[in-house]
């Protein structure tokens, strides 16, 4: 026995459940519920949909804005300690009563801090070819600037 299913239009509004219905004729109408539009949801679920939104990207900007932050630190911290390019030589230094090189090296730089020192100290050693860092009086020793 065949029944006569009549299919509702799109522009229809949505029957209320079930989505299947038997009309007083005894025909059947078959109705498709459209899903993902979020049209159909109750609107504190939809305010609440997109309050989320909004702190999530709220959250992924605060996070993006504070990578930025730290990246400056690091860049601004490897240029504090001379990790920056090599400079010219620029002056000689006779070597006096020091024994060191971080001696001459504070000699150079009086004013300069630990880190910066010990970066001077590397640069005097690696322009110099030296082999230690005990010196001789007298002893003629190239000095990068910066």
């Amino acid at each position: 026995m065949a029944v006569p299913v009549v299919v509702r239009p799109a522009a229809l509004p949505h029957p209320a459940w079930p989505a299947v219905r038997l009309l007083s004729s005894g025909q059947r109408i078959l109705a498709r519920r459209v899903r993902g539009s979020g049209a159909g949801l109750p609107l504190r679920i939809r305010v609440r949909r997109a309050l989320a939104a909004a702190g999530l990207t709220v959250v992924a900007a605060a996070v993006v804005v504070g990578l930025g932050q730290l990246g400056g630190v690091v860049a601004q911290s490897r240029a504090d300690v001379g990790g920056g390019p090599a400079v010219a030589v620029a002056s000689t230094v006779t070597v006096g009563p020091e024994a060191t090189v971080w001696e001459v090296a504070r000699g150079v730089a009086p004013t300069a801090s630990e880190p910066q020192l010990a970066a001077l100290t590397e640069r005097i050693v690696t322009t110099n070819s030296l082999t230690s860092v005990q010196l001789h009086p007298g002893q003629v020793l190239r000095v990068p600037q910066g």
